[in-house]
């Protein structure tokens, strides 16, 4: 494994009846915890991993996959996708409206007419045309 590459374990969450979740680390056999939110399953599966790996918890990655039944995996599944999908929309949006907004300003348009011609005010549009320019197609610090 190469230095700039972190250990990635698997983590199965499930939903008890009573409330609670029962958490698996897969990558042990018969490791078994449990936690009482959803929110504490990442931290309570850090915490055994690093007992038993004697690391630090945040020397890897931990990847949990929640089981909460009733077809609501599936669902879940879904929304998190879609909203991974908007997320990266929402990205490529804000650096192609910087980019736009620069040309459109290089072409001799005010401020005002970039902001109506983008449908964001005219004040967005200054402050898109006064930051710097995105570095490389995975900067997001450009805000549209």
């Amino acid at each position: 494994m190469s230095a700039t590459s972190r250990r990635c374990y698997r983590v199965s969450a499930h939903r008890r009846a009573r409330g609670g979740w029962i958490v698996r680390v897969l990558d042990f056999q018969h490791v078994v915890t449990q936690a009482g939110r959803a929110s504490e399953i990442e931290e309570v599966a850090r915490d055994v991993i690093a007992l038993l790996e004697e690391t630090p918890p945040g020397s890897f990655d931990v990847e949990v996959v929640h089981h909460v039944a009733r077809g609501l995996d599936a669902d879940i599944a879904e929304a998190r996708r879609l909203r991974a999908e908007a997320d990266e929309l929402t990205r490529r949006s804000r650096v192609a409206t910087a980019a736009v907004a620069r040309r459109m300003r290089e072409a001799g348009l005010s401020v005002r007419e970039i902001g109506a011609l983008l449908g964001i005010a005219h004040q967005r549009a200054q402050q898109i045309l006064a930051a710097p320019a995105p570095g490389g197609a995975g900067d997001s610090q450009v805000d549209a």
